[in-house]
């Protein structure tokens, strides 16, 4: 990228400078990808100053933009740039001309977006809609509360060794590799490509080709001078048994039940509650009922093209005393996410513990 002033007068120079410059980009990618940037990237960087009235199809024309999926329809390149991008509330604020629940909407679609690929949702204070870009106070986003709640799980139950069933790209893994408490990490993912951006997010300094090789966060001496595990990365399916997920304390399913057809939950039952049964299980899933609050969101229509399903409380809590019972756990129930007086929180967990 470079940029240079464009003068007020060529001829006068000591005007000085305009207030525009002269930018041009360099680099190869596809055609497409390129074209779909600039058409977010250039009212976003003008100001957020659309020259149209901004109604709630902008939601759709910005995502579908940034490479999320649109009317069901998933893009072949994983959540899209917009959704991985480092600024994607300033540019999400900007682009729908400042307009709050057209913002919260679009930051909780590309959050359940960047959740499948790595596998937010709306409503007052489940995303972060940033107000002045140079003095915002910034709020965890949904996603992250959801992985907080994890984490003080397993932290609550001692925990010491977790299996991340459906790790996707790596967001909780990326935490809880950083957990001095945790002593072995593994994740677990059906995709490759998912796998592989979790290997990325795992590794610090790694150059496009391998040029600095691969250091992994967890060391192989700890603090005390002891061997510490790496994290282990596994591709592999919840629905069938496999000998590599014996031996955890915990195991978790953060936002990975809904993307498995009704059909092969008992599969995954017995995978997870019968055969690992580790000591601990945290589900965390989406509340149909919180539905309601997404601007844009048709009725009866799911957060994510890819979900079988969306339960409400009441479904949830009958799916998981069943599997408690059957496998000798016991269940408790906790809202993750701003609580709605009538519809409850986003996200509904479920800790099982044996």
């Amino acid at each position: 990228m470079s940029a240079e002033p464009v003068p007020l007068d060529p001829a006068l120079p000591h005007w000085g400078d305009s207030h525009y410059l002269s930018l041009t980009l360099t680099g190869t990618l596809r055609l497409s990808d390129a074209l779909g940037q600039l058409y977010v990237l250039l009212p976003a960087m003008e100001g957020g100053d659309k020259h149209y009235w901004v109604d709630s199809t902008e939601i759709d024309k910005l995502l579908r933009a940034g490479g999320a999926p649109v009317d069901g329809v998933e893009s072949e390149d994983g959540p899209g740039w917009l959704a991985e991008h480092p600024e994607r509330e300033w540019i999400t604020w900007r682009y729908l001309a400042r307009r709050e629940r057209y913002v919260r909407t679009a930051l909780a679609r590309l959050s359940e977006s960047e959740d499948q690929g790595d596998t937010e949702d709306a409503s007052e204070g489940a995303v972060r809609v940033p107000r002045d870009p140079l003095v915002e106070e910034r709020e965890p986003s949904l996603a992250d509360q959801r992985a907080g709640a994890v984490l003080a799980v397993l932290e609550a139950e001692r925990a010491t060794s977790v299996i991340d069933l459906g790790c996707g790209g790596g967001k909780l893994l990326e935490r809880m590799v950083r957990d001095r408490n945790l002593e072995r990490v593994t994740g677990v993912d059906v995709h490759l490509g998912g796998l592989e951006m979790a290997h990325r997010k795992l590794c610090e300094g790694c150059a496009p080709g391998g040029g600095r090789g691969h250091r992994p966060l967890f060391s192989d001496t700890g603090d005390e001078g002891g061997r510490r595990p790496r994290p282990e990365l596994l591709l592999g399916s919840v629905v069938y048994r496999d000998r590599r997920f014996h031996g955890h304390d915990a195991a978790v399913l953060m936002e990975v039940i809904e993307h498995l057809d009704p059909s092969r939950l008992p599969a995954m039952e017995d995978v997870v509650f019968g055969d690992a049964a580790p000591r601990v299980v945290v589900v965390t899933t989406p509340n149909i009922e919180y539905n309601r609050h997404y601007e844009g969101l048709a009725e009866g229509a799911f957060r994510h093209a890819d979900h079988r399903f969306e339960w409400t409380r009441a479904e949830f809590a009958v799916w998981a005393d069943q599997v408690a019972q059957r496998h000798g756990y016991t269940v408790r129930y906790l809202p993750v996410g701003p609580e709605h007086p009538e519809t409850g929180a986003p996200t509904q967990m479920g800790v099982f513990t044996r």
